[in-house]
């Protein structure tokens, strides 16, 4: 039974390598890859071992959770806007400010969030950097479209205002 030496490939291992992977197991691995005599590892007595230093091959992609919790903030200022014309006129103050600042400022928290848990997973290994690209592009979409939203609520509080400021009111 022959076992592949360094040498034999051009290139030493440091003795601090070769105790951490116990002997010729590393040696082994880059010997059956890169020789070009033979390519099996079915030959070499460390075969076993060849697997243990291959990286997983799992694919993590970016979280689904910001770009929902921003759609759903949208959608609920959006479905404030309807109740707006329902209620009294103490409780519309209220509605109006909690859709307007559930539209530009609740979505760009979650676009934010998006981004900084893109930053963060893009040193993870097996992280697909184009879902987390995607997630940040339809977060920035809800959030641009949460200006178009806020429209109306900004358009009650100031219609509120100028009645409650109006002089002779």
């Amino acid at each position: 039974m022959a076992t592949h030496a360094p040498e034999r490939v051009g290139f030493c291992l440091p003795p601090a390598l070769v105790q951490r992977t116990g002997g010729l197991a590393l040696a082994d691995r880059w010997a059956t890859r890169y020789d070009s005599v033979s390519n099996s590892s079915a030959e070499s007595p460390f075969a076993e071992f060849i697997g243990a230093f291959e990286l997983p091959t799992v694919e993590r992609r970016a979280p689904w959770w910001p770009f929902a919790g921003a759609l759903m903030a949208a959608a609920l200022s959006l479905g404030l806007v309807f109740v707006e014309r329902s209620v009294t006129d103490r409780t519309l103050l209220i509605v109006a400010l909690i859709g307007y600042f559930l539209t530009p400022f609740a979505t760009a928290v979650f676009l934010i969030l998006a981004m900084a848990l893109h930053r963060r997973m893009s040193v993870v290994y097996g992280y697909v950097e184009a879902s987390g690209q995607r997630q940040i592009k339809w977060c920035s979409l809800v959030a641009w479209s949460g200006f178009v939203i806020a429209l109306p609520h900004i358009w009650q509080v100031a219609d509120y205002f100028s009645l409650l400021l109006a002089p002779g009111a």
